[in-house]
């Protein structure tokens, strides 16, 4: 009982805690990537559910070696270098519009290194963080709140610039977002939220304006969807990826179906492994099983905002918020893409097949835990 109560106690617990947390949410995707992988059997396109689940065991394991030294790395390393770490991200946006490039469903997002291929959208959305609290909070900026605008405006309209020409619509919401979060955690001048305000309402409107036919179709969708009486698990008229994963929903219920029993239903259900997993969750566990995830992420969340919250310097106080902001962000846009949401599939952090994904989540982790290392240090 003494023990228990020393590992809800907030001290020197904090990154077992973490740390316990993501073993759990990695264990509970591998045994749900086994059963959504099941349905390639027939055709061999992976080769065994096995073999999915081996690969992906192995990219979290690299991504955990990755979180450890992000740990251990002492946290006024991340903030000296956060100008050449926004460098290089913003340098491997730009490849994306080299032959180093790889479009995969209609979108150049992806960068191929021949020995893997990743998104370097992953790794400039923790260099944004960075960046937007380093010039909220840089002496020179603050003391010149016309220069620390056209700074923070640059930065946002050239970052939805190159989402908006690498088809990512959805990430151009994402830094919207975090920059109002990380802001938030920092003490601006009125004139620069009135600028900032400003932009993105102009921003918002003109975004709208050269939405391709499909997104817009999506977005007019869901508002007919949620403006009804009816709820979207009972009525829906879109895609076929969604209305498959209303039906895998709907086929759960409250308490699930087991481990590996609806396999024909995940057979039609498209991304089954990737962008569709909470309907897996739904089907197996039931909503109970979706509440329990949903769980573990809170706490999750909870504990970096606790970080955030108790330390004294205000750069990693805006940067903890934004990294949560970031995992909180993928969590309910997954969420929402699941049920008919207006945005694209993307991957559940931790649960989901997919390296970039899981290698990122771990990585931020670990820069939360060495700013909590740091303040208890201090």
């Amino acid at each position: 009982m003494k023990n228990i109560k020393s590992f809800f106690a907030l001290d020197d617990t904090i990154p077992a805690q973490i740390g316990g947390l993501i073993v759990v949410l990695v264990l509970l995707g591998l045994m749900l990537l086994h059963s959504a992988s099941l349905n390639f059997l027939a055709d061999g396109t992976i080769g065994s559910a096995w073999l999915a689940v081996t690969k992906q065991g192995l990219i979290i394991l690299v991504g955990m070696i990755f979180g450890f030294g992000a740990s251990l790395t002492p946290a006024y390393i991340w903030r000296k270098c956060t100008p050449l770490f926004f460098a290089v991200a913003f340098g491997f946006m730009v490849l994306l519009f080299t032959g180093f490039s790889e479009t995969i469903n209609g979108s150049n997002r992806w960068l191929n290194l021949y020995i893997i291929t990743v998104q370097p959208s992953e790794i400039y959305k923790i260099a944004f963080v960075f960046i937007t609290a380093y010039i909220g909070l840089h002496g020179y900026m603050q003391e010149r709140p016309i220069v620390q605008s056209i700074a923070l405006t640059s930065i946002l309209v050239c970052s939805s610039i190159i989402s908006y020409l690498i088809s990512d619509l959805d990430l151009i919401i994402i830094f919207l977002v975090l920059m109002l979060v990380v802001l938030s955690q920092i003490k601006l001048a009125k004139k620069i939220w009135l600028i900032l305000i400003s932009i993105i309402t102009i921003g918002a409107m003109l975004l709208y304006l050269f939405l391709p036919v499909h997104v817009r179709a999506r977005i007019d969708s869901f508002l007919q969807q949620t403006s009804g009486s009816v709820s979207v698990l009972e009525k829906y008229d879109g895609s076929y990826q969604t209305s498959q994963s209303i039906q895998v929903l709907k086929s759960g219920g409250w308490f699930g179906n087991g481990p590996n029993t609806n396999i024909e239903k995940f057979a039609t259900l498209p991304e089954a492994e990737t962008d569709s997993i909470f309907p897996v969750i739904i089907s197996e566990w039931g909503f109970f099983g979706g509440a329990l995830i949903l769980f573990i992420y809170s706490f999750l969340f909870f504990l970096c905002l606790h970080i955030a919250g108790n330390t004294t310097r205000a750069y990693d106080r805006a940067v903890i918020s934004g990294f949560v902001a970031i995992i909180a962000l993928q969590v309910l846009m997954h969420l929402l893409s699941a049920v008919g949401g207006p945005v694209g599939g993307v991957p559940l952090p931790l649960i989901s097949k997919g390296g970039s994904s899981a290698l990122i989540t771990l990585f931020i982790f670990g820069i939360i835990v060495s700013f909590y290392r740091d303040r208890k240090k201090n």
